[in-house]
């Protein structure tokens, strides 16, 4: 028998007296989602006293600092069952965000429906209404009258039974996925499936948008000042810089869509390409075009941004790929519960070579969805980050040199790498949309007005 095998016995045998609920918040280290958070922990430990259960909570940022790919959750796997190991295996383990809200009284009467004989895992099914990139075109040989793959999404709350926990803590190392993190929520789903053969069973009491019926549901951020966030109207047209990368080739399709769509609400918008164009104007940094990768015209972009006397008082650069589509109101509204004065990149978080005992790979953001970063994270990349080449990835290398620095990537749902027809409709309606990528098979001015447009009054409702 095999070490892992051996602890696995060992842990089984720690754990013949449980707690009755796990709960696991995934969140991240910065005040305005602490604060959610904290305050999320602090209503389920009340909320389990007042309905005389047991129950721990663990906050991602807090129980597992430092832990690599903690968001994507299967990670912690190994954290975990040491944890229960000690503690007490819970007959359910619940997972959320730091918005989601529990009722555990009406989680109570719906659990014990449920058969502890068997595995089970349980959420809000969200489906795939065609095969799709980010999801690795699961499903297209599927027999088309077969029910598409249903997965869970983890801010309307997920639960995993003990019998499912004891198969998850129980698989060897080489079940676990490896390469690239890309939707968290498909992702667990399809591991939970493929290795132990668990589907989910969708239930609409699992809720986006809270009602006297739900027992999750998700609370969208406030975005108030009393959250920890900035006034409103502090972040602004005079201090975010826009930098559009482009080439020769797309100065008269893709520029022109982004100039007559959101550049339009920002001040300080420059493209930048492979040639001089004084037409549209574009910024010539001295790098070809590469057909993918463009990691020297991104560190260049950064330091460009930084060596200009204009832009001194700018606290955000936002580097965007000439097919992305933005909500400036949005953004500007978002990054107002962001401390600029710290080393940051904020967008759509993807991850590569993460392993279950969360000591391996690393978080990058999607260059696709915009990335944004403050200055000072700006500067570190720029003094520091060096291409291998000049077609490199820029926003894995920026993730790698983002770890090495200390620079935390913060992720938010309302940041997207590819078009709205890409995602489940439910999913895009639960925050309002920051950012959608690529302009092929849509109409970009319909997807932008439908989607990303709002009136440019900052006390109107975003």
């Amino acid at each position: 028998m095999n070490l892992h095998g051996l602890l696995w016995i060992c842990f089984r045998i720690s754990t013949a007296v449980g707690l009755e609920y796990g709960f696991l918040v995934i969140s991240q280290d910065y005040p305005y989602e602490v604060k959610a958070a904290q305050a999320s922990k602090k209503d389920v430990l009340a909320q389990a006293a007042s309905v005389g259960k047991n129950a721990d909570v663990l906050l991602s940022h807090e129980d597992f600092r430092g832990a690599e790919g903690s968001w994507a959750v299967w990670p912690l796997f190994f954290n975990l069952r040491e944890r229960y190991g000690r503690i007490g295996m819970p007959e359910w383990l619940l997972i959320g965000d730091a918005f989601t809200g529990f009722n555990l009284r009406l989680l109570n009467t719906f659990l014990a429906d449920f058969s502890n004989s068997e595995a089970i895992l349980i959420g809000r099914g969200l489906k795939d209404s065609r095969p799709i990139i980010i999801h690795h075109f699961h499903g297209f040989d599927r027999d088309p009258e077969s029910e598409p793959f249903q997965y869970c999404d983890f801010s309307s709350g997920v639960a995993i039974n003990r019998k499912l926990l004891e198969k998850l803590f129980g698989l060897p190392l080489s079940s676990y996925p490896s390469g690239f993190t890309i939707d968290a929520n498909f992702e667990l789903s399809k591991f939970i499936n493929d290795t132990t053969g668990t589907t989910l069973k969708s239930t609409k009491a699992f809720c986006y948008k809270r009602s006297s019926d739900c027992i999750t549901w998700n609370s969208p951020p406030d975005h108030l000042e009393s959250n920890g966030c900035r006034p409103k109207g502090f972040v602004n047209n005079d201090n975010v810089f826009f930098a559009v990368k482009t080439f020769v080739g797309f100065h008269k399709t893709r520029v022109v869509v982004v100039k007559r769509t959101w550049a339009r609400t920002a001040k300080y918008v420059e493209y930048f390409s492979d040639f001089d164009d004084r037409y549209v104007p574009t910024i010539d940094l001295g790098v070809k075009n590469t057909e993918r990768g463009h990691c020297e015209k991104t560190i260049r972009i950064l330091r460009h941004f930084l060596e200009h006397e204009e832009l001194k008082n700018v606290v955000w650069i936002v580097v965007a790929d000439d097919d992305t589509l933005l909500s400036v109101p949005r953004l500007y509204k978002h990054l107002e519960c962001v401390n600029e004065n710290q080393p940051v990149i904020v967008g759509e978080r993807y991850g590569y070579g993460f392993a279950p005992d969360a000591t391996g790979g690393y978080s990058y953001p999607t260059g696709g969805a915009g990335m944004i970063f403050s200055r000072s994270g700006a500067e570190k990349l720029a003094k520091s980050c060096e291409c291998p080449s000049i077609d490199a990835p820029d926003d894995m290398i920026i993730g790698m040199c983002a770890k090495k620095f200390s620079i935390p990537v913060l992720h938010s749902s309302g940041f997207h790498q590819t078009k709205s027809q890409d995602y489940a409709a439910e999913y895009l309606s639960k925050v309002p949309l920051i950012s959608l990528h690529k302009f092929e098979d849509i109409d970009p001015y319909k997807e932008y007005m439908d989607l990303l447009h709002v009136l440019s009054n900052r006390h109107e409702e975003l």
